[in-house]
């Protein structure tokens, strides 16, 4: 697959790695698989990633602020 855009999206990792109970790492919230694949996503593929970290965080902190 050919991406329209040719500069590569940055990699989400924040240095924070460990895997939670679900297999989704606590730093950058991508699931192992989607670590692991990584540097074989197409630019769109990644940037589907990221949204759905996005998603998994802002899940993660509604979560968190419900336990406090």
């Amino acid at each position: 697959m050919t991406d329209n855009n040719d500069q590569a999206v940055a990699s989400p990792c924040r240095s924070l790695c460990q895997l939670d109970s679900h297999n989704v790492c606590v730093g950058c919230f991508r699931k192992s698989a989607e670590i692991n694949f990584w540097t074989t996503y197409s630019n769109q593929e990644k940037l589907d990633v990221i949204k759905k970290t996005e998603e998994r965080r802002a899940q993660a902190e509604m979560n968190n602020n419900g336990k406090q």
